[in-house]
């Protein structure tokens, strides 16, 4: 399984969609390649530096919560109070680079 179909994947579009809805829009509009690249290196890096605490003996809930952290897009501004970006765009958004990933 690639990363890109990891569940951890469509948390991070969540948090984009929800903390940079515009970014993500560009984004997947103008330059898919880099949202596919961005997105799979912040849920690997996410995921590896989960591994490496819980393997020093980290707690794993309180792990967990840092992964929550740690999936947040670079630079994100406050959540928006709405969602700008439905359920479904996300969706849509995600079959996208899953289909980018596997022509990889």
């Amino acid at each position: 399984m690639k990363t890109i179909e990891t569940p951890y994947t469509l948390i991070a579009l969540r948090k984009m969609a929800k903390n940079s809805p515009q970014r993500l829009l560009r984004m997947e509009k103008e330059e898919p390649e880099r949202l596919l690249r961005e997105i799979e290196m912040r849920v690997t890096n996410a995921l590896g530096w989960i591994d490496t605490a819980i393997g020093k003996g980290g707690d794993k809930s309180k792990m967990e919560a840092m992964l929550d952290q740690l999936l947040l897009p670079d630079g994100a501004s406050d959540p928006t109070d709405y969602p700008v970006i439905s359920e479904q765009k996300i969706m849509e958004i995600h079959q996208k680079l899953i289909s980018m990933a596997r022509e990889k």
